[in-house]
């Protein structure tokens, strides 16, 4: 930036002293001042190639960041998504009324069951849906490709007779049912 303000001032300086007539300035002189203008002309091109190639690796280097971050903050989010049943279920049942998990052994094992299964299923879950692994795709659809390459050429006027069979179609399902004109 700082050569940037000090070389554009200056081109336009030196096109003035190459392209004008100046009486302390000799006529053969000024092929001097248009070499030194074609100099200035070839820095501040570099100097702008330069500035966009570094505006680039700056974007590149953000757009990195923001993915591992993006990354970390996933991770976190499974794992308080992961204990966020836990927390529920322990929070319900340490309230004070009648029935706690500790009088009854059978609703005990069924809290300690739940509390140590929601997670697994959770995981599990996670892990079906694609979440985990950043290779996998969330989701999973057929290929157009295939569909394409086992669908015959049609003629122009064979779509024709399937546009208008669908037109005819649809008019009747409006309450038209001669499939005349509306």
């Amino acid at each position: 930036m700082h050569l940037r303000r000090i070389i554009s001032p200056q081109r336009e300086v030196l096109n003035k002293l190459a392209r004008d007539n100046y009486s302390v300035i000799e006529r053969g002189d000024r092929i001097f001042f248009r070499d030194v203008y074609d100099h200035l002309v070839r820095l501040v091109d570099l100097n702008e190639t330069l500035r966009d190639l570094i505006s680039g690796a700056l974007d590149t280097y953000l757009s990195v960041t923001s993915n591992r971050i993006n990354e970390v903050m996933k991770v976190l989010t499974i794992i308080s998504a992961l204990f966020m049943p836990i927390s529920f279920v322990t929070g319900f049942f340490g309230m004070n009324f009648e029935g706690l998990p500790f009088a009854n052994r059978w609703l005990m094992v069924g809290v300690f069951g739940m509390i140590l299964g929601t997670p697994f299923v959770m995981l599990y879950w996670f892990t079906r849906r694609g979440w985990l692994s950043p290779s996998e795709p969330q989701y999973r659809r057929p290929s157009l490709l295939a569909e394409a390459e086992t669908e015959k050429p049609q003629s122009q006027a064979y779509r024709a007779e399937v546009a208008s069979r669908k037109f005819h179609r649809q008019k009747a399902a409006l309450g038209d049912e001669r499939g005349g004109d509306l």
